[in-house]
């Protein structure tokens, strides 16, 4: 046997023990990934947290620290020190408190709406449907084929609807019970929400020092080649992060605004809650949607079903325009992901991750799509380089296809590059300032080094 093919062998004899252990203890192997994500909760937070205050924060530096601070020579302007010390815990204070305000907002205004919603909910379905119950009896009275039809079919009026009626007033206390227990529930989270925010804090204040620590050590263990396509790879993930959040940041405001416009142009009450909702349900594809529609259609069926059905026409109506006008433009296509690739991703995230998958699913699979797609670009290019006259003019058309998408993506992304060049920039002079300290204290310790030598030197003799 050749030593190629017996390598080969005992490379398929490890691969299967390794997956048959693994498979054998699926429940132990859950066990300790329940406790690992349990224990690092709080730290995996605060990397969310960062993911999406990183945005607003790259913003205000570049936009409220572009004058310098003071003149040096002739023409010759500079932001100074003071600029520099103060340019990112300012920002991060600034995006810290936008962030707090607006949950702080959202919180007080949604929650005890939807308590009352719930708690009015019975009421409101029980004399809509009494009032239901009361246009069918008329109509039965008034049309004897309707009268007959329904006693052929063995229908009861009263009983279906006092039915209906149990089953509502059932599922408004289930729902409650649930509003209540996550009210209850709230402290815990929101302990879990503060350790977030610090994690976010010291995160987002050392990131040049995290980042140029991370590089030294994919350096020390990784050689040039692979250390670059690793950082392309990173710089594409940074892409796609920051233009999704960028971008859907200001999509919940606008639906919001045009939300809230439209619901007091028909006199819709809930105005303000349920355009609140529908902005943070931006956050959320394809569910978000949904829910929002549910919740508002309820909201308003406790005061008017002619309101109600108002409601769901306009907002389907404004869903539509949002979708094909408002969240190409805004978003771009910085998530280039096909709307099967979307719900795909939804629920797998959904169910892995829970919320949390839930808002990080279209980022995450946007760069792992970007990521295939340039893969495949690759090798077809390969395949026709290598297989000329008949590829040729394949070879052409996916070169152009790809900087098309190239070039398209630096377009709509222009906002999100820019605020990552506004990151690096700060974070290679940081790296630079950190790089410059650690040479003065290695200079200071090797000068320390130097002058003990001969003292010691002298006490041997």
């Amino acid at each position: 046997m050749k030593r190629n093919t017996f390598r080969q062998l005992i490379l398929l004899i490890a691969i299967f023990v390794i997956l048959s252990t693994i498979f054998n203890n699926l429940g132990w192997l859950t066990g300790i990934w329940t406790a690992f994500v349990t224990i690092t909760k709080p730290f995996l937070i605060g990397v969310l947290i960062s993911l999406f205050i990183n945005a607003p924060m790259s913003f205000f530096e570049r936009h409220l620290f572009i004058k310098p601070f003071y003149r040096r020579g002739k023409g010759n302007y500079t932001q100074g020190k003071v600029s520099k010390t103060l340019q990112r815990p300012v920002s991060l204070i600034l995006s810290l408190s936008l962030v707090v305000g607006i949950m702080s907002l959202l919180l007080l205004y949604i929650i005890p709406e939807l308590v009352v919603t719930v708690q009015v909910l019975p009421r409101g379905i029980s004399s809509l449907l009494a009032h239901w119950q009361e246009a069918v009896d008329q109509a039965a009275a008034e049309d004897t084929q309707l009268a007959a039809f329904l006693k052929l079919a063995g229908i009861n009026i009263d009983e279906t609807f006092s039915s209906l009626t149990g089953i509502f007033i059932q599922s408004s206390d289930t729902v409650l019970t649930s509003i209540l227990r996550f009210v209850s529930g709230l402290l815990n989270r929101t302990l879990l929400f503060l350790l977030g925010i610090i994690f976010a804090i010291y995160i987002l204040l050392d990131k040049a020092k995290i980042s140029h620590q991370a590089k030294l050590v994919l350096r020390a263990f990784l050689n040039d080649s692979r250390y670059n396509k690793f950082m392309d790879v990173m710089k594409l993930a940074s892409r796609c992060f920051n233009g999704f959040i960028s971008g859907q940041m200001l999509e919940a405001m606008i639906l919001g605004v045009l939300l809230f416009f439209v619901m007091t142009i028909f006199g819709l009450p809930y105005a303000v809650v349920i355009a609140a909702l529908g902005g943070l349900m931006t956050f959320v594809p394809i569910l978000g949607a949904y829910v929002t529609a549910i919740v508002g259609s309820l909201m308003i069926l406790t005061i008017d079903a002619n309101q109600a059905l108002t409601f769901l026409i306009a907002y389907v109506v404004l869903i539509q325009i949002e979708t094909n006008f408002i969240y190409p433009r805004v978003v771009g296509r910085t998530v280039k992901l096909p709307p099967l690739i979307v719900l795909l991703a939804v629920t797998i995230s959904a169910s892995l991750f829970g919320p949390v998958g839930l808002l990080l699913a279209i980022p995450l699979f946007s760069f792992l799509y970007a990521l295939f797609r340039r893969w495949v670009y690759k090798r077809n290019l390969k395949r026709a380089s290598e297989r000329p006259g008949h590829f040729r003019a394949l070879r052409a058309e996916f070169m152009e296809q790809f900087m098309y998408d190239w070039e398209e993506s630096k377009d709509t992304s222009k906002d999100a590059t820019d605020s990552a060049t506004t990151d690096e920039s700060s974070d290679m002079s940081e790296t630079t300032e950190i790089s410059e300290e650690e040479d003065n204290d290695s200079v200071t310790t090797d000068k320390a080094n130097d002058e003990n030598e001969p003292t010691d030197n002298d006490e041997s003799t």
